[in-house]
């Protein structure tokens, strides 16, 4: 396999592919960064273009600001396009063999919000999503076609995880996600559980720095869930960067996680999970597929705000505490199953088996470039090409003939259509293409031939319509090729007002052979 060159796109907080390792990063971003390194480890030319201001390189990925993309030298050499949270890349005229649009938004987060509009969806091949449930939501809120959604998963960094402490503090509850995920239900239930286990810990890695917030903003927005933190046993950190957090997982026993905010998936409890720390958390969205109930963790089904959901919550944290053999199956099963599934490693392997799979064809996106451009040169090129690779679509195959049949060159159209028809006996547009080129090549009497077998096989078939009705007129018989023209009016196709004008010209024409003037 060739390697492919392979461009992302962000907006917003601005990064390098060294910031994920030196400051806490939001999911998105964090994801992009790992998946365009491992892409370029199998060798791929992977480039970004982002909000940040300079060039720059990180373990093979190149860096670009997003407003340089227009005039980058390879924008015309791009297999796969991936736009990640943003519609930036539409301001630009160009085409990937293969647009991809990426997000790991809920479906009523504005982000998504313009996928609603089929222009503006139908301009990805793919929306590529993180989850089951993403897919479900997307599809019945956003009206997104289920077979334009592609559902892979979020991932972990596995070098950050690989080598476990010889000790873990199982009595070292942790918490890993933003402060409005659940935050606050924990801390009004930390007192009961640290009631039930005094020497019981429960330390916090939680802020809006993830988002680029200041800690002004940060504050004024979350205050009063941080103060709740100022209780016994409680330790409120400042955000750190992914591989000193992974540090501080592998330390730590618990990942609570009464969650009332509906996740799309869950890098946080993912992490956890590599970490071999069981989760507790919510039955809630993505969360049910992320965490395997009884296996990498425990689910607690309704709202983290009611007493019924506290109350379990509380007992499941406790029997995890108190049931050293049900933690250690759960706390390997969760590694192991991270391993397994999650690591940026093996999904950006499946990446690279989608993007292969879905490049064998041009898609009809990008063949359609070519057509609105007017570059039917480079169309027939890429078609050629495909079909040379053995990739023989019947879609493919008529454009090919359509486009022999443009460049007056009928003897290809005959043989790439007669190789359909082999197929595809039965087919009337394929009879009426080489209709077509039969009257062509001056052979009016074969091409009617194609043109009535392809009538005989669906008698309402506008395009034989028009080429009898045309040979009709051709020959002189006008009052044939008016009843054949009627009878495409009737179908009020997009064909009708070139029916009307043949109508009218014909009328016209018999009218003045009644008053005794020449046709």
């Amino acid at each position: 396999m060739r390697p492919l060159c392979i461009v992302f796109f962000s907006e917003g907080i601005p990064f390098t592919g060294e910031t994920v390792f030196n400051r806490c990063l939001g999911g998105m971003e964090s994801s992009l960064i790992y998946m365009a390194q491992e892409l370029a480890k199998r060798g791929h030319d992977v480039s970004v273009f982002n909000s940040s201001t300079a060039e720059s390189t990180s373990r093979d990925v190149k860096y670009y600001p997003l407003d340089s993309f227009s005039g980058w030298k390879q924008i015309r050499d791009i297999d796969v396009a991936v736009s990640c949270r943003t519609f930036a890349p539409l301001r630009v005229p160009f085409n990937p063999k293969l647009f991809l649009y990426w997000t790991g938004d809920a479906w009523n987060q504005p982000f998504v919000e313009p996928l609603k509009n089929p222009e503006i969806r139908n301009r990805f091949d793919y929306i590529v999503l993180k989850s089951q449930w993403q897919m479900q939501t997307f599809v019945s809120h956003l009206g997104v076609p289920a077979d334009q959604c592609w559902v892979t998963r979020n991932g972990f960094n596995a070098d950050y995880y690989r080598d476990l402490p010889d000790t873990r503090n199982r009595h070292r509850l942790i918490y890993t996600s933003t402060p409005y995920r659940g935050l606050d239900v924990l801390l009004d239930m930390f007192p009961r559980i640290r009631k039930e286990e005094p020497d019981i810990e429960l330390h916090l890695f939680s802020s809006m720095k993830v988002y680029n917030y200041t800690s002004k903003d940060d504050t004024a927005l979350f205050g009063d869930i941080y103060k709740k933190a100022k209780q016994p046993g409680v330790y409120l950190h400042k955000s750190i960067p992914q591989p000193e957090l992974a540090r501080e997982l592998m330390q730590s026993g618990i990942m609570v996680y009464p969650n009332h905010f509906e996740e799309t998936s869950c890098v946080a409890a993912i992490e956890a999970q590599a970490a071999g720390v069981p989760v507790v958390t919510s039955k809630l969205a993505a969360l049910a597929e992320t965490v395997a109930h009884g296996q990498s963790g425990l689910l607690v089904p309704g709202d983290s705000h009611s007493a019924e959901y506290q109350n379990l919550f509380i007992d499941k944290v406790l029997t995890l505490l108190r049931n050293e053999q049900m933690f250690d199956e759960i706390s390997a099963n969760a590694r192991k199953r991270a391993f397994d599934q999650y690591s940026w490693q093996t999904i950006a392997e499946e990446w690279e088996h989608f993007f292969y799979q879905n490049l064998t064809t041009p898609c009809r996106r990008y063949l359609d470039w070519f057509i609105k451009t007017g570059d039917y040169p480079t169309l027939l090129n890429v078609i050629e090409q495909a079909i040379e690779q053995g990739y023989r679509s019947p879609d493919l195959m008529l454009l090919a003939a359509s486009l022999y049949i443009k460049f007056n060159n009928p003897q290809n159209a005959q043989l790439v259509l007669e190789d359909l028809l082999r197929d595809e006996p039965d087919n009337p547009e394929i009879l009426c293409r080489l209709g077509e080129v039969f009257c062509i090549q001056g052979d009016e009497s074969e091409g009617m031939r194609y043109f009535r077998t392809a009538l005989d096989i669906d008698p309402d078939y506008e395009h034989a319509l028009f080429q009898v009705a045309a040979i009709y007129e051709s020959k002189g018989y006008l009052r044939k090729a008016l009843s054949i023209y009627r009878k495409c009016l009737d179908h009020h196709s997009e064909h009708s007002p070139f029916a009307k004008q043949k109508i009218q010209q014909i009328t016209s024409m018999l009218q003045k052979d009644r008053n005794g003037a020449p046709i």
